[in-house]
């Protein structure tokens, strides 16, 4: 495993990162059994500026790069002759991954599995292109390319046909479009043209539109048209949904005694905390020296009734609500 994006102050969090993945990666059934046939190292190269290149050019040693920009996608090499120089400071290198420094979606297969560090998805995105490699799997999404290898067939009786739950029937399908694309809507509309083919037998063709976005949360924040009709449409929208900006606040002694307040949070790059001392009359008096710290000491004398509350924004958002902001009264 090589990093990129990390500064030399990043050098513990990068190694953190890297056995997180690994023990993700080997504690699960896909590359559990293994595990005995694996050396995993973890190579350290500094970076001067942290984070990943996308919208703004960002200085860092393998120069990864997210394509197109503006997307939470695909992570491309760069300079790939330095990564090639940089993977002979491990032994035996067989199976070389990049491990960018960012807490978004995205990654890349082929000769690098390529994932971001992301606490959510970084090892997903690890295990599916190291399944490219490991068992010459190919893609399981549309609009992917790469159909062929162990995972496909095209007769229902296939060699895997065991692990089928249920009968396995054969359909004809026809992709009829299909685009990455990365668009801002608040810029303006996407608009995409196809065109429908004409049915055999007098047997009409079950029509299916999957659409996937970024800060959606609600079937009122896009309209979709088709022919120039509105349609309706069903979906999942899990922004923020399913997650609390941070999950407990603690007050407790460390191995040196002394008194820590502890914020127990997402790791998200936007993410704004602040601190305050509530006083008698209900104002809040800001710990600015605390600002954006997740745990610190709490000095001597320094007792009563506190408040932290947190923050999240980002461009990605199109619609801010109640979820984006939370805050925590405790008590020392």
């Amino acid at each position: 495993m090589v990093n990129d994006r990390y500064t030399s102050s990043q050098m513990e969090a990068f190694f953190k990162d890297a056995q997180r993945l690994t023990d993700d990666l080997f504690q699960t059934p896909t590359f559990k059994s293994y595990l005995a046939l694996f050396n995993v190292y973890a190579v350290f190269v500094p970076s001067k500026e942290s984070g990943i290149t996308d919208l703004t050019k960002k200085n860092t040693t393998l120069g990864l790069y997210r394509s197109p920009a503006g997307s939470k996608r695909a992570i491309m090499p760069a300079d790939t002759s330095f990564i090639e120089s940089v993977l002979k400071l491990a032994p035996a290198t067989g199976y070389p991954i990049l491990i960018a420094n960012d807490n978004f979606y995205g990654g890349l297969g082929g000769r690098y599995a390529i994932t971001a560090r992301s606490v959510r998805s970084g090892a997903i995105v690890l295990r599916h292109e190291l399944g490219h490699k490991f068992g010459n799997i190919g893609e399981e999404y549309d609009g992917g390319q790469v159909y062929q290898g162990a995972n496909s067939s095209d007769d229902p009786k296939s060699d895997w046909s065991e692990w089928f739950t249920h009968c396995a029937r054969k359909y004809e399908a026809k992709f009829l479009t299909g685009d990455y694309f990365w668009q801002n809507l608040r810029d303006g509309a996407y608009t995409d043209t196809f065109y429908i083919p004409a049915t055999r037998n007098g047997r009409g063709f079950t029509f299916e539109l999957w659409i996937s976005t970024v800060g959606w949360q609600t079937p009122s924040d896009v309209t979709i048209e088709l022919d120039g009709a509105k349609v309706t449409f069903d979906g999942e929208f899990t922004f923020l949904a399913r997650v609390k900006l941070f999950d407990s606040v603690t007050v407790g002694e460390n191995k040196r005694n002394e008194k820590m307040v502890k914020l127990s949070a997402l790791s998200l790059d936007d993410l704004a905390v602040n601190w305050y001392k509530i006083e008698s009359d209900g104002t809040e008096t800001e710990l600015s020296q605390y600002r954006d710290l997740l745990n610190w000491k709490i000095p001597e004398g320094l007792k009563g009734k506190f408040r932290v509350r947190a923050s999240f924004e980002t461009d990605e958002v199109r619609a801010y609500t109640k979820d984006f902001k939370a805050k925590y009264d405790f008590t020392n």
